[in-house]
């Protein structure tokens, strides 16, 4: 900018942006009560509903961190909808979609 620190734009006051994805130790916290509760689940024969209703009541669900919550039932929705994914391609006789070896999500949140 031409104004350097005299621009008001750029350094005027404004709130700091909120962060919606959580920092990574509780991304991968997060992920790995997924991945057990997931295999739990499906396991047992579990819907989604009631899969996300064992993940709150999981005591390692991150009840009193909201962008941690909602990443967590983002990242159990995602297994789910794979899961979908990859019986659908089975039923239709296709491979499932994938990218360097990652099964794709093609969930939209």
């Amino acid at each position: 900018c031409q104004y350097d620190v005299a621009c008001k734009f750029c350094h005027g006051d404004h709130l700091p942006k909120k962060r919606d994805v959580p920092c990574k130790s509780k991304r991968k916290s997060a992920k790995a009560l997924v991945d057990r509760l997931f295999q739990d689940c499906v396991a047992l024969g579990m819907t989604l509903a009631d899969a996300d209703v064992a993940l709150q009541s999981a005591p390692e669900f991150p009840h009193d961190d909201d962008p941690a919550a909602r990443y967590t039932q983002k990242l159990l929705r995602c297994s789910y909808a794979q899961l979908i994914d990859r019986a659908q391609d089975v039923v239709a006789g296709q491979t499932p979609n994938r990218v360097d070896g990652h099964t794709i999500c093609r969930m939209s949140f």
